[in-house]
């Protein structure tokens, strides 16, 4: 005679390799880490803000062209940093085998 315990045991243990699995393909998907594609996103929202402040600086002529120069420098040096950030993700995906 087996207990009702015993005879949940294989379902629990089946339900346990399954999620383990489906985790497990989830993470081969991206091998690279996830934290990189939070920075990019925070990067693109930066280049938004960035971006608005060009159009709405209300300053004198003078200044405001130096005031657009530099601006257009932090938007040139937050692409290079969103360059850098998705070839560093895709050569941890390479080295995996990740398509």
């Amino acid at each position: 005679m087996t207990s009702r315990r015993s005879e949940t045991m294989p379902a629990r243990l089946a339900a346990l390799v399954l999620g383990l699995a489906v985790s497990l393909g989830a993470g081969l998907a991206q091998a690279h880490d996830p934290r990189l594609d939070e920075a990019i996103a925070t990067l693109q929202k930066a280049e938004a803000l960035v971006e608005a402040a060009v159009t709405t600086s209300g300053l004198p002529s003078k200044v405001d062209k130096k005031y657009d120069r530099r601006l257009e420098r932090v938007l040139n040096i937050i692409q290079r940093a969103m360059d850098q950030i998705e070839a560093a993700a895709e050569f941890a995906d390479d080295a995996l085998g990740i398509p």
